[in-house]
């Protein structure tokens, strides 16, 4: 299990964010929403992406 953040993406809301990893079946516990200049940035637990896509973010900014 790995505690490492990987950070998926920039996203132009905090909800939009949510909408996504929630998508992925991922839990709000494994998910960081950050801001970064007018939107915000994505990470999430490396643990939580285990026997996911490589890519977890097939469109983006």
């Amino acid at each position: 299990m790995s505690f490492a953040w990987r950070k998926i993406g920039s996203f132009n809301t905090p909800a939009e964010a949510e909408y996504w990893y929630r998508q992925q079946g991922i839990a709000h516990t494994d998910a960081r929403v950050d801001k970064r200049g007018d939107g915000v940035e994505l990470s999430v637990r490396e643990s939580a992406l285990e026997g996911k896509d490589d890519d977890p973010r097939p469109y983006g900014y």
